[in-house]
């Protein structure tokens, strides 16, 4: 995730490279997070996620818990 686009890696290949200014990225009241500030992955098909890796590009950020 950058300022301007979300880019998304599996086993090193790049599946999405979206430039966005982040409105066009919503989600249905089923998945609504409480907390906006948060990152959610979720799929609509049957799916096991064995390991997510989110990766820091520049600065320290900050928490949200």
């Amino acid at each position: 995730m950058r300022k301007q686009s979300v880019r998304v890696i599996v086993n090193g290949k790049e599946l999405v490279n979206h430039g966005t200014d982040f409105r066009d990225l919503t989600c249905d009241d089923w998945r609504r997070l409480n907390n906006t500030k948060c990152l959610g992955i979720a799929c609509d098909d049957p799916t096991v996620f064995h390991h997510l890796h989110v990766v820091e590009i520049t600065g320290a950020g900050r928490g949200t818990r």
